[in-house]
């Protein structure tokens, strides 16, 4: 049996703080394992991956993609007029709210975690869009600033697309409010399995409950396997939860695979793309991207799936979609196919 560091268990105890919405006590644990000179480069890594967490982890990545923002600042200079009352859908740590906010809007984000909310306000704060820039959280639907909003803004939180949490506001709002505009207007959003080399002669396991690899045609119910009792599973798992799901929410209550040997490498988790249409022609397209999976290179075992959809009406998704936490309830128009 392999034996846990003590560095691997503070980890774990980080993580599961701030799960449970002590950010600050995790912010601590996070910051003395980042900052010890003894401790591991992985756990290093994944402590400073969960100290930007805790600091508002997605302004850092938004802000590190600059052809996303740079797309976004593009279709928000095109669409925003003075004085126009925009709501942010959260997801982006007041990242777009502030670019609104500089075309000249009057922006409200809405985090459906107090936690992120708080978070969210102090980015603002800091960068001094106090004075433009309202955060609320809570439910969002009783709140009068969604009933006022002329422009939506919902950037994906993941390559897999949008939270259900955050579909939900889409969709009533698209229902209630016809006039109400969208940005991105629509998606086009690719999958495929992915294979995980082994790592000193180790398999390396990462967690994928939130995915359906059956849809994907490579496995069958029979040949997967689940090794939940796994001590690299038990310190990954809860990383990939915490920074693959809204804050606040359960993980996936059944877990479909964990990995599953194919060809004598793993298929352990599903790579995501995507496409924002942003209309007029303005589109940001992020693939190819490098993903990576605890920092190793993942290589995509078989073409991907693509699915172009159209965010405002409801739809039923099914095959590799079906089973994704991200489980786009708030779109129209379907394309399931082979990607080119």
């Amino acid at each position: 049996m392999t034996r846990v560091e003590p560095s691997n268990t503070q980890l774990i105890d980080a993580v599961t703080l701030l799960d449970a919405g002590d950010g600050l006590s995790a912010e601590v644990i996070a910051r003395r394992l980042a900052e010890t000179a003894d401790v591991c480069a992985e756990v290093r890594a994944k402590a400073l991956t969960l100290l930007r967490q805790g600091q508002a982890g997605w302004t850092f990545e938004r802000l590190e993609d600059t052809d996303r923002v740079a797309a976004w600042r593009l279709a928000l200079l095109r669409r925003v007029r003075p004085g126009q009352r925009v709501l942010d859908v959260g997801g982006t740590g007041g990242v777009l709210a502030m670019l609104a906010a500089s075309a000249g809007a009057a922006v409200t984000v809405w985090e459906g975690h107090p936690m992120a909310a708080a978070l969210v306000q102090r980015v603002v704060a800091e960068n001094g869009f106090a004075d433009r820039i309202t955060v609320i959280s809570g439910d969002v639907l009783a709140h009068p600033h969604s009933a006022l909003a002329e422009l939506v803004l919902a950037d994906p939180d993941t390559d897999a697309g949008l939270s259900a949490e955050r579909d939900e506001v889409l969709l009533h709002l698209c229902a209630t409010r016809p006039s109400v505009r969208v940005l991105p207007e629509a998606l086009t959003l690719r999958a495929a399995p992915v294979d995980v080399p082994p790592t000193d002669g180790e398999p390396y396991l990462e967690s994928v409950a939130e995915f359906d690899l059956t849809a994907l045609g490579v496995l069958t119910p029979a040949s997967i396997a689940v090794p939940r009792n796994s001590p690299l599973l038990t310190l990954v798992g809860p990383v990939a939860n915490l920074l693959t799901r809204p804050l606040g929410r359960p993980p996936a209550e059944e877990a479909v695979a964990a990995s599953v040997p194919v060809s004598a490498r793993l298929v352990s988790g599903v790579a995501h793309w995507l496409t924002l249409e942003f209309g007029d022609g303005l589109t940001h397209d992020n693939a190819p991207h490098p993903h990576l999976v605890g920092g190793m290179p993942i290589t995509v075992h078989r073409p991907p799936r693509a699915l172009h959809v159209r965010i405002g009406q409801p739809v039923r998704i099914s095959g590799v979609w079906r089973g994704t936490q991200c489980v786009l309830t708030a779109v129209s128009t379907i394309e399931d196919r082979p990607a080119a």
